[in-house]
């Protein structure tokens, strides 16, 4: 995913979100000092920067900060392509309940990108090597016409599996993401696929942070102090849930700034 400019990226988000999410959107929406901002919705003020590393994070977070007056219950968002340089400074911005989006680590923003320009996603695996792979192998000690039931029935489960464990370690590595990078819109979207992929283990792990997100709001948390209170707890609600239930197992949470509450 790239963007030559700004401009490109402005109207690559409108078009996701008006053709994908249904959004009505302003561009280059004027404001009463004679600003713009870059993308307006009903919810969001958005700010889009091709490149997010942490000078761009921070100079688009200073443009919202202007802005904030003027769009009263409009949640400031900065928009644009992963860089490590601008993690930092997205945690940072996050916590002081400003959204950045790395459009380029959506899961749905790289699809409906991929479809918009006809790209085809990068094949993870070959169907034909594990069928020949098979068939070689039996081949030897076998007549091949009389197996060739067997090797594709073997083929096709191992086919089944590989699927089944991509999309279960994906969708967990999507909530991963949204914790690391104290991304609560991330979060709700993870946690919707995760329900929906109808896998024991990911439905357990939703309906787990929910609960925990429950939790802690009668303890006093507020707005995005609920999700970072649980992000911080993600690593010990996985521990919790693979000593409940063997048969389910989540990759650790490498969370540069997270504390461990196991509590």
């Amino acid at each position: 995913m790239q963007f030559n400019n700004e401009k490109a990226l402005q109207d690559f988000l409108i078009s996701f979100l008006e053709n994908n999410q249904g959004t009505s959107c302003s561009k280059e929406h004027p404001l009463p000092t004679g600003e713009k901002i870059d993308i307006l919705t009903d919810s969001y003020a958005i700010e889009c920067k091709p490149k997010l590393n942490r000078r761009a994070i921070d100079m688009a977070a200073g443009q919202l900060e202007r802005y904030k007056p003027h769009l009263p219950g409009l949640q400031p968002v900065i928009a644009g392509l992963a860089e490590e340089s601008g993690r930092t400074a997205a945690a940072s911005h996050r916590r002081n309940g400003t959204e950045v989006w790395f459009i380029d680590e959506i899961e749905e923003v790289c699809e409906y990108y991929n479809q918009l320009y006809n790209l085809e996603p990068e094949p993870e695996y070959e169907t034909e090597s594990v069928y020949e792979s098979s068939r070689s192998y039996l081949s030897s000690s076998y007549d091949d016409s009389s197996h060739l039931g067997t090797i594709a029935a073997v083929a096709g489960i191992l086919i089944f599996m590989f699927f089944a464990g991509a999309q279960y370690n994906s969708l967990v590595n999507e909530l991963h993401r949204a914790a690391i990078n104290w991304d609560s819109t991330t979060a709700n979207r993870a946690i919707a696929k995760l329900k929906a992929s109808e896998n024991e283990c990911n439905v357990l792990l939703a309906n787990t942070f929910e609960r925990e997100v429950q939790r802690v709001i009668p303890q006093g948390a507020r707005g995005n102090e609920v999700y970072l209170r649980t992000f911080n707890r993600l690593n010990a609600i996985q521990n919790g849930l693979m000593q409940e239930h063997p048969q389910c197992s989540y990759p650790p949470l490498n969370h540069p700034e997270q504390i461990d509450e196991s509590s």
